[in-house]
């Protein structure tokens, strides 16, 4: 087993004057190995700590078991030794037994610490084989990482490169943010820090230092190829020649209406249901009571009924007889709670959406019919319909859904949605949730779509980006039209599908420069800075300095 480490971390002059033995100095520095890669920032996942300030939840139970107690005490004090620190906490740790939710403390390296540079460390089988016992029921499900060696070994079998007019591309893409910055320090080292990155990763895809692996928590495949900015993607050459892709317009929200169909629920028959897709959220549910039982002969009790049978949508009155005839007052029931015949209209009125098309053209299209002359360009609400649409799905901020703009916008085309949604997100909770439209999405994308490509044209190559498949021009057309059955059959409604082909242009988009300075603009004073500076890595500032002077 290999791990990154920081580069910048002499692990060996750290236990040199420990006075141990040579055994339990070698087991100490192998343990502060692990430990330092779990709080590691790299080009690879910076961007997803950034909500958290880069710092990373470490749970001091699971490393007490892995380490031992007394190894991870003397670990921690090592390491945050007031004389030089080399990680520092947040502090944030909360016991659940308190109340409300318990969560782990967050640990990241120290800004002098964090350069981005790392080195791989070899972890003996013995404590591997001791981290792998105490992760193996993180996600309560029986993951197969090898159902997608096909995928792997895409990268191994196809040479992967640049067009070499990626280089122009990038310095010019850096010299227009330079302009922007007028000489601003801070501003100018987050330009520096992002080109940097967008270099390394080209360096590394052409030094065919290429990583991938499926991920057991949303069962995405992540790889060097996910990492890599879109804008970049176009000068991508495989094998020498052009890719194109097959992308699906408004994934998540078209996973979602299949996700609340009665059959996600109900259905045993072959792998697309909830309990196959998320075991973890199916126990949820039935530990809540949300589920109060459930067997495999299609017999469900939800609230105060059993019923056999496919439909969620029961209508029935708790204070009568369960008969259809004797029960003439119902009300409808779906997945634990009632919904009134509004609300239940807004959920087939979503799921019969123009998904095959412009999903947030629609929106715009229903907001205009039911609120008259439009204030804003249409454009312009488009696109933050669809920025916004990820707090629909994954706000569980009760405040932020009752007063924020664009989710009362949806509350009031679809109720029985941000009903339905906002539930879910209460008993499950947002990670969970947001893994089960994930896994959803990647079960279609990596399990069915790219295995029938790859078995009908072996010779073509399949890269995956999310709910994106890439391949050969010649290819697309097949590609297309897998796509589209599979999806309309599974989800049930047709499935709206771009196709791009890659063709690089060496002068940047000002669409594309401004929206990446949109990002760095705000970053103009050494408050602001210290906010970022977790993800601004003095290696990326090197690297891009270097190559734009």
């Amino acid at each position: 087993m290999n791990i990154t480490v920081p580069a910048s971390v002499n692990v060996k002059e750290l236990v040199k004057n420990l006075s141990l033995s040579p055994t339990r100095t070698k087991s100490i520095k192998i343990k502060i190995y692990y430990f330092l890669s779990l709080v590691l920032l790299t080009n690879h996942n910076a961007a997803l700590n950034e909500k958290n300030e880069g710092y990373r939840r470490i749970s001091s139970i699971k490393m007490k078991k892995i380490m031992g107690r007394k190894d991870y005490y003397l670990i921690i004090q090592i390491l945050t030794d007031p004389k030089d620190p080399i990680i520092e906490s947040n502090k944030s740790w909360h016991n659940g037994k308190q109340g409300g939710d318990g969560y782990c403390q967050g640990y990241r390296l120290c800004q002098a610490y964090n350069t981005g540079e790392v080195i791989w460390k070899t972890i003996p089988l013995k404590f591997q084989q001791r981290i792998e016992k105490h992760h193996k029921n993180q996600f309560k499900d029986n993951f197969d990482d090898s159902k997608y060696e096909f995928l792997y070994n895409q990268f191994k079998i196809n040479k992967l490169s640049f067009d070499p007019s990626v280089n122009d591309y990038i310095h010019s893409f850096g010299q227009e943010l330079l302009s922007r910055t007028n000489g601003n320090e801070f501003q100018t080292n987050m330009v520096l820090n992002r080109i940097g990155r967008w270099l390394y990763y080209v360096e590394k895809i052409e030094n065919d230092n290429i990583w991938c692996q499926v991920s057991p928590a949303n069962w995405r495949l992540n790889s060097s190829l996910t990492h890599l900015n879109r804008t970049l993607r176009p000068f991508l050459l495989c094998n020498g020649q052009r890719l194109a892709e097959v992308d699906v317009n408004a994934s998540q929200s078209y996973i979602l209406s299949a996700v609340m169909r009665d059959e996600f629920i109900t259905g045993n028959d072959g792998l697309f249901n909830l309990q196959s897709i998320s075991p973890k959220a199916f126990h949820k549910l039935l530990d809540s009571g949300y589920i109060t039982s459930y067997s495999c002969d299609k017999v469900y009790s939800f609230g105060y009924t059993t019923y056999s049978g496919t439909t969620m949508h029961t209508e029935f009155n708790p204070y009568l007889s369960s008969s259809i005839e004797k029960n003439k007052n119902t009300i409808s029931f779906m997945w634990g709670s009632f919904y009134n015949d509004m609300e239940l209209e807004s959920i087939r009125s979503y799921q019969a959406s123009p998904f095959s098309s412009d999903f947030y053209k629609y929106l715009v299209s229903v907001v205009k019919s039911k609120t008259g002359a439009m204030t804003q360009d249409e454009d312009v609400l488009r696109e933050r319909i669809k920025k916004n649409m990820r707090l629909v799905l994954f706000d569980d901020n009760k405040k932020h859904r009752t007063h924020g703009t664009y989710l009362q916008m949806f509350k009031e085309l679809y109720p029985g949605v941000e009903k339905w949604t906002y539930d879910l997100l209460k008993k499950i909770g947002k990670t969970d949730f947001s893994y089960l439209l994930q896994r959803t999405e990647s079960y279609i994308v990596l399990d069915v779509i790219s295995r029938d490509f790859h078995e009908k044209y072996p010779s073509a190559p399949v890269f995956t980006i999310h709910d994106a498949i890439c391949t050969y021009p010649e290819f697309i057309l097949p590609l297309t039209e897998l796509t589209n059955r599979h999806f309309t059959s599974i989800i049930g409604t047709p499935v709206g599908i771009k196709i791009k082909q890659w063709q690089p242009d060496p002068l940047p988009k000002t669409l594309d420069i401004t929206k990446e300075w949109v990002k760095i603009k705000p970053v103009a004073s050494l408050e602001e800075y210290q906010k970022k500076a977790h993800s601004v890595f003095h290696s990326n500032i090197s690297r891009g300095r270097k190559f734009l002077q």
